[in-house]
């Protein structure tokens, strides 16, 4: 296990152990391959028959080289497809297969990938499947955008962040970090966005960047009890993520978006 989700694997792990896991979860953060790769983990742990005195899977056993491939069948996988949003029919159809038992194991899991790509008559959907489970299921979400989940969906879910930060060495700062953008005018911050949005691949790379390092300027302030602080930290947050979401769905003119962050700094 890689040592950026260590701590969330042995979250998880003591939680099984103990008995006393979640009835759903979210893994949410910056890193999609970070998130699926605890996520692949955790369905593992929750089916493998031959668990070590450590509480990891064995990895090995037929149980889980299925779960690895994908074809357990106590384990059904929704996932976006080709930057569509998740149809509610794929919702729909989880009643009756969570109404049947368990095949070969003590839970049936629903893993939806990227479960802000649902829509919100999708979310209101599966929100009634969350609040009404059948039998013995454990639901398992991952999201780079949980703040466009509904809040009651989130109100129910087992929330574990998920973040890989770029490291930086203290005496090469990055001139275009948001600390130092937020030093700068207006007008040169409208500049900087003119040259980074010419590049939309380049500008959803910074984007992220700029994301990674803003929550955890979010996560600083809210020990520090400066509101203030903490209320321009969580607009910003927000905003680039919803500026990558949408330059990354649609045709937003990008230089647009990208001033409506700078606005936040």
């Amino acid at each position: 296990m890689k040592s950026p989700i260590l701590a969330q694997w042995n979250f998880l792990k003591s939680s099984i152990r103990s008995g006393k896991q979640a009835h759903a979860y979210l893994l949410y953060g910056n890193n999609v391959a970070l998130q699926e790769e605890l996520a692949g983990q955790f369905l593992e742990l929750l089916h493998c028959q031959y668990i070590s005195d450590v509480g990891d899977p064995c990895s090995k056993c037929q149980i889980c080289l299925q779960v690895q491939n994908s074809s357990l069948p106590d384990i059904r996988i929704i996932a976006p497809q080709s930057n569509r949003d998740i149809p509610i029919e794929a919702i729909r159809t989880l009643q009756s297969y969570l109404s049947l038992t368990p095949h070969s194991s003590m839970f049936k899991t629903v893993l939806i990938k990227q479960a802000h790509t649902m829509n919100a008559t999708t979310q209101s959907a599966f929100l009634k499947t969350l609040e009404e489970p059948r039998g013995s299921t454990i639901f398992l979400l991952t999201s780079s955008y949980p703040s466009l989940l509904l809040p009651t969906i989130i109100s129910r879910l087992q929330r574990i962040p998920v973040f890989l930060f770029r490291s930086t060495q203290a005496n090469e700062p990055h001139p275009n970090d948001l600390e130092s953008l937020s030093k700068k005018s207006l007008q040169s911050r409208f500049l900087i966005a003119e040259k980074v949005s010419m590049d939309t691949e380049k500008l959803i790379d910074q984007s992220k960047e700029w994301l990674a390092e803003a929550r955890q300027t979010l996560l600083s302030t809210l020990s520090s009890r400066d509101i203030t602080l903490t209320r321009r930290s969580l607009r910003t947050v927000l905003a680039l993520q919803e500026m990558i979401f949408y330059i990354q769905r649609t045709n937003a003119n990008t230089r647009l978006a990208l001033e409506q962050v700078m606005l936040t700094l």
